[in-house]
């Protein structure tokens, strides 16, 4: 197709044509994506730039339009993917749908922030073999299993960090002996169980803490402590939620991080709970 052939607008600079698609509603670059070769090549870079798949079946058809399409699979530099798993005892989808994933990011090498906001612990095993080599902020609803942290250490560029935030999410356990330790050098906020900050930031320099304990009998002066061993000079917020008054975790806060500028505690409390010694 010739210049003179086209019709005003698409002799504009591939620049000017990529500004008016980012400028409009998703709704309308779908419609510009099919209006003729040149708006979609125009197009799909801004349509796949950030996406949110809230169901199974906008992921399988978002991940076949990523395995087909290369222009797709590098132009995408945000992924969410967030619905609700199935309901037990079908706990999960069938081996096809997890491979379709699976093979969908292995070809987006170049996405910068992935938000798994799904309760399906079969997402680990799908990141086993994922590298995407310019990902700074990763979130998570998974524990922390050694496959999980194997890809963690993947990524030293990550800044944001985000696991199993809600009281809804698996709960942390023990971490055994025998699991590797996280290094993520580059990490300044990170948002979990309390009882995974030993394990996850010392090699970090935290700018900001996010701590939730959703077990009555927990801890947190493992937790303070390695905040203090390894951000101690950098950390400039804390936020903690946990059962009870909490006494105990604002005086090895004051202990353990007097310098901190903002401190934030969420009490968790039944209506039988009275304030500690």
């Amino acid at each position: 197709m010739s210049i003179s052939t086209l019709t005003p607008i698409l002799r504009l600079p591939r620049e000017v044509l990529e500004e008016i698609a980012d400028s409009v509603d998703l709704k309308t670059r779908l419609s510009l994506c099919r209006a003729s070769r040149v708006w979609h090549w125009c197009t799909t870079p801004s349509i796949y730039r950030d996406v949110c798949l809230t169901s199974p079946s906008k992921a399988v058809g978002c991940c076949r339009a990523v395995i087909v399409r290369r222009i797709a699979a590098i132009s995408m530099r945000r992924l969410t993917i967030r619905y609700t798993p199935p309901i037990r005892p079908v706990a999960h989808y069938f081996a096809p749908f997890y491979a379709l994933v699976r093979r969908a990011l292995s070809c987006t090498s170049h996405l910068q922030e992935l938000i798994l906001q799904v309760p399906d612990p079969h997402y680990a095993s799908l990141l086993r073999q994922a590298t995407f080599h310019s990902l700074s902020r990763f979130e998570c609803n998974l524990a922390l299993t050694e496959a999980l942290i194997l890809f963690l250490n993947r990524h030293p560029t990550i800044v944001y960090l985000q696991i199993a935030p809600s009281a809804h999410s698996p709960h942390a356990s023990a971490l055994g002996e025998g699991l590797p330790r996280v290094s993520l050098p580059k990490l300044q906020y990170f948002i979990g169980d309390g009882e995974y900050v030993p394990a996850v930031v010392p090699n970090a320099s935290l700018r900001a803490a996010f701590l939730v304990w959703d077990t009555v009998d927990s801890t947190p002066r493992e937790a303070i402590k390695s905040l203090e061993a390894s951000s101690g000079a950098t950390i400039n917020l804390v936020s903690c939620r946990r059962g009870g008054w909490n006494l105990d975790l604002i005086d090895l806060i004051s202990t353990w991080l007097p310098d901190i500028y903002v401190l934030i505690i969420t009490n968790v409390l039944d209506s039988e709970s009275a304030p500690s010694d």
